[in-house]
């Protein structure tokens, strides 16, 4: 027997990383709209609506791509992996990242937000995709594990060529940090920094999410904003630059422990994102939003880019059921199961 080609195949990993909620400062990671503007951040946090991605290795020719949340599986073989629709975004990555003379791989994944939900979810999956794919490499070729700056810039090509539209960095490090994170864009690179502090621990305390019910998809609608910045639009710059100024405001406050001035600049910024694109809201968000507050909630917004998707809702445990009770009635599905993920990316399993 062939020790060398059995080891070459006996390998499987799964990966798993969380969804991600933004607080403020969404849209504003976009390269290089956080270049030009003078002060800006993103803050978001790990939410337990995980991807994950299990992968293992096979001797023969074709690839299997399973999708356990689509329920969609494709077979095909590795030159024929830019043709799968599919399952592109697997398709997609196998082929910028695995060597065609390689062992091929099985993979399948499973996604737990769901599908629109504006918590990065796609991002997240790409983000186990490539890793274990980058283990498998590792085990097979000896091939040095990547930064996680690379790993970031990996998928955030892939994903752009897949969308046709630029991308944003934070769906990636909420996925791959977990927690509570700053991000901020000095020239060059992405800094990110994980705060625990009384801001996390309020934000476990008070956080319901909700489903409005109402998928959407929020690349298109980042590319409008994106243009109309770049075309110098005074509305657009004069809104970004604003909500930029916020988003850098309440990154003191995250690091001064400040959770009121957080809130109340997340709302600030809030109104001021409800300006620069109408739609963010739609009349199922609005009513969930206004039943929610009428209830208790002292926060509520749409996470992502908005126009459907998930909610974040924040309540004091006083009135946590009185909310959730209004949630409900107005026609949104509180995910009990979502809860503040302190954990980043990680292997589960593997041999």
């Amino acid at each position: 027997m062939d020790n060398k080609k059995t080891n070459r195949t006996s390998f499987c990993v799964k990966v798993s990383a969380p969804t991600r909620i933004d607080i403020i400062g969404g849209t504003l990671d976009l390269w290089p709209l956080n270049q030009v503007l003078e002060k800006c951040a993103t803050i978001n946090f790990g939410i337990t609506l995980d991807a994950s991605t299990e992968l293992s290795l096979k001797p023969d020719s074709n690839h299997i791509l399973e999708s356990t949340d689509q329920k969609v599986s494709a077979t095909c073989a590795h030159d024929d992996l830019s043709k799968n629709t599919a399952l592109p975004l697997h398709a997609k990555i196998i082929a910028a990242i695995w060597p065609k003379d390689a062992p091929s791989l099985h993979l399948k994944t499973s996604a737990m937000s769901p599908a629109g939900a504006g918590l990065g979810g796609s991002s997240a999956l790409a983000v186990t995709i490539a890793w274990a794919i980058m283990q498998a490499r590792h085990h097979v070729f000896g091939t040095a594990l990547p930064s996680e700056h690379v790993l970031v810039d990996t998928v955030k090509d892939i994903e752009a060529g897949l969308i046709h539209a630029p991308t944003g960095v934070q769906d990636y490090w909420g996925a791959i940090k977990g927690g509570l994170n700053i991000l901020t864009f000095p020239a060059g690179r992405t800094e990110v920094q994980q705060v625990n502090n009384n801001i996390l621990k309020q934000l476990q305390d008070d956080l319901i999410v909700c489903y409005s019910g109402q998928s959407r998809a929020s690349a298109m609608n980042n590319w409008q904003i994106f243009r109309d910045f770049f075309d110098r639009k005074p509305a657009t710059v004069g809104l970004l630059t604003k909500m930029g100024q916020c988003a850098y405001e309440a990154k003191l406050a995250v690091e001064a422990g400040d959770f009121d001035e957080l809130m109340n600049l997340s709302v600030k910024e809030w109104l001021l994102r409800c300006q620069l694109w109408p739609g963010i809201e739609t009349e199922v968000t609005k009513l969930i939003s206004q039943q929610a507050r009428g209830a208790g909630a002292y926060s509520s917004r749409v996470c992502g880019a908005g126009g459907g998707g998930v909610m974040s809702i924040l309540t004091k445990p006083s009135t946590r059921e009185h909310v959730i009770k209004a949630v409900e009635k107005a026609g949104g599905t509180v995910l009990h199961q979502a809860r503040i993920s302190t954990q980043g990316l990680r292997i589960e399993a593997g041999k």
